[in-house]
């Protein structure tokens, strides 16, 4: 146990130095069974960052993992000290590699997705995986119950896994609205920013627009009429300012028109 904590706990320490080597500072990391959470502070990850700080964990524990079996290929008398630990490390990085959240994997796959689906919608197909996970996790567990054997762990698990996935979907919306509202402080520090600019239906509410967005870039969007005619343009404070002076269900077009654009 003591050997699979410290494997746990090397992985969540290689995200840490990842996200420092951002500048990021991590507030707390929780350790559990299958892996560990680190909680940042401060501002949200950029897709590039997420991936990168992600895969820290589990690449670490891959060369860990190589680096014991070739010890023990080389000098076998260490076999015997370096096997266990090996296979805990190996076992580790290949099941937080699985793409589904709220494991690595899943949010390597959901930062490979961000650019072109959008920060939210990319945390759909990512939880969408985490569901599919936990219920395999639920029907292995019942499974191994119909044969004799009790083990509660695939149950454990798979809650753990399921409820993590909510949770990082519940996020999703409130980090790019956050990361939206800090861009201002940002740009006054002197920083750069890079642009992406959006295209929607006049009747496109202003919180699906936002969902579309990504962390760590600034968003022009066109508006667009029945016949795909630019009718106006909005930039992302607007729609921010909008969403709070007159609801997130607000569409494009009455935005406009209550902005004197249109």
């Amino acid at each position: 146990m003591m050997m699979l904590f410290a494997a746990i706990f090397l992985h969540e320490l290689c995200h840490v130095l990842a996200a420092r080597a951002y500048g990021l500072r991590m507030a707390e990391i929780e350790l559990m069974p299958f892996g560990g959470v680190s909680r940042m502070e401060g501002v949200e990850m950029s897709p590039k960052m997420e991936l990168i700080t992600a895969a820290a964990g589990p690449a670490f524990n891959l060369v860990i993992a190589l680096s014991l079996i070739a010890l023990a290929r080389f000098i076998p008398s260490t076999l015997g000290a370096t096997n266990s630990f090996a296979k805990m490390n190996l076992a580790l990085a290949l099941f937080n590699l699985l793409p589904a959240l709220p494991l690595d994997g899943g949010r390597i796959l959901r930062a490979a997705l961000s650019k072109k689906l959008g920060s939210k919608r990319a945390t759909d197909v990512a939880f969408g995986m985490g569901v599919v996970f936990s219920l395999i996790l639920l029907a292995l567990g019942i499974w191994m119950a119909v044969q004799g054997e009790i083990n509660f762990a695939p149950f454990g698990i798979a809650i753990i896994i399921f409820a993590g996935a909510f949770t990082e979907r519940k996020k999703a919306t409130l980090i790019v609205i956050k990361d939206m509202s800090s861009k201002r402080t940002r740009m006054m520090e002197g920083r750069v920013l890079h642009a992406e600019h959006l295209a929607a239906n006049k009747d496109t509410r202003l919180i699906q627009v936002v969902k579309a967005m990504s962390p760590g870039k600034y968003h022009a969007v066109t508006v667009l009429d029945e016949k795909c005619g630019a009718i106006g343009e909005l930039a992302e404070d607007e729609i921010l300012a909008g969403m709070v002076e007159y609801g997130q269900n607000t569409s494009l077009g009455a935005l406009l028109k209550k902005m004197g654009k249109k």
